[in-house]
């Protein structure tokens, strides 16, 4: 085996693992940091998120995924051995020895069938809309997206509510959190299919990969927010927002102490600071900063009314409370 060949070969499976790795974790229970290599197949789950790549090697093992990642970041041309339930890892005067576990101590995990055609913008809606949730939401409302079946997601952290239009059709689905953090671990792959079902979603990538993520149950009871669709097609004073605005609110940052900001005519300020600028957009409007400098890079106008502003962007509309 040449040089070259021995390197190609070897990335592969770094590359792999690297992917897979969304579903790991440096400490856990065994199935979130053991991984199982089998049928030229890396596959790693935490019950949550279950994550598959093709590899060229064909070895049958579950080693400690962080582990095997570190020793193959450190070598060029390693050769695999296992004996004994040890793997290791040896090139030139490096050698590694990788924990592993038995076969049958880690469920064996499959996708949904790869049955629907998608595209990267349906991932990059849930990417967006994910943004502005948090995995230890209160609430089941505030940890999750819906996947609606009007061709949007949306998502809400109880003081931003937000619709993406994607364009593909799908059944309605409440979507975790971590699960949209893993997709976003897999931008660099191109997304083709997907598979779904009442319990489990499936993105199927181009590269020979999946991600799969499990879905919180259809009936579980959420607060209907239809208004916010409403209230962004009706007419509105939609006002540009000046390319300079987010920058402005992000210099005062260290300038609040109470978190807020306001927006007047001629100026953007906090209680102890101020920035004046040429094109304001309200009247000693407040906005929670963080909530507003979320809006950043998605959001391109504003419209206020009373109680929340709403904003849109590129296929996306939403609403934002205000602070005071």
């Amino acid at each position: 085996m040449t040089k070259k060949r021995a390197k190609k070969q070897i990335n592969s499976l770094l590359t792999a693992l690297e992917f897979i790795s969304c579903a790991q974790a440096a400490r856990g229970s065994m199935e979130q940091q053991y991984c199982r290599l089998f049928n030229q197949w890396a596959v790693a789950s935490n019950s949550i998120v279950t994550a598959a790549h093709l590899i060229q090697e064909e070895i049958q093992v579950c080693p400690h995924t962080k582990a095997l990642c570190a020793a193959l970041a450190q070598s060029g041309q390693p050769v695999l051995t296992l004996n004994n339930n040890l793997l290791t890892v040896r090139a030139d005067v490096f050698e590694a020895n990788i924990a592993t576990i038995a076969l049958d101590k880690l469920p064996v995990m499959f996708a949904d069938s790869p049955d629907h055609v998608i595209g990267s913008r349906l991932l990059e809606s849930l990417e967006i809309a994910g943004s502005i949730i948090s995995s230890t939401g209160e609430k089941v409302i505030n940890s999750t997206v819906q996947m609606l079946p009007n061709a949007t997601v949306l998502a809400t952290n109880g003081r931003i509510a937000m619709l993406v239009f994607h364009g593909f059709q799908t059944p309605h689905m409440i979507i975790p959190k971590e699960f949209v953090t893993a997709l976003s671990r897999g931008r660099r792959y191109t997304p083709y299919r997907a598979g779904w079902s009442a319990e489990s979603l499936t993105i199927w990538y181009e590269q020979g990969a999946w991600i799969k993520g499990q879905l919180w149950p259809q009936d579980t009871p959420l607060p209907d927010l239809g208004w916010v669709s409403e209230a962004a097609s009706a007419e509105a004073a939609w006002r540009a927002i000046p390319d300079d605005f987010f920058e402005s609110v992000d210099r005062l940052k260290k300038t609040s102490q109470s978190g807020v900001v306001f927006i007047d005519d001629d100026s953007i300020r906090t209680e102890s600071a101020k920035i004046s600028v040429d094109n304001s957009m309200g009247n000693a409007i407040g906005f929670e900063m963080k909530d507003i400098l979320a809006l950043n890079k998605i959001a391109t106008h504003l419209a206020f009314k009373d109680g929340y502003a709403l904003f849109k962007g590129d296929y996306l509309v939403g609403a934002i409370a205000y602070a005071i």
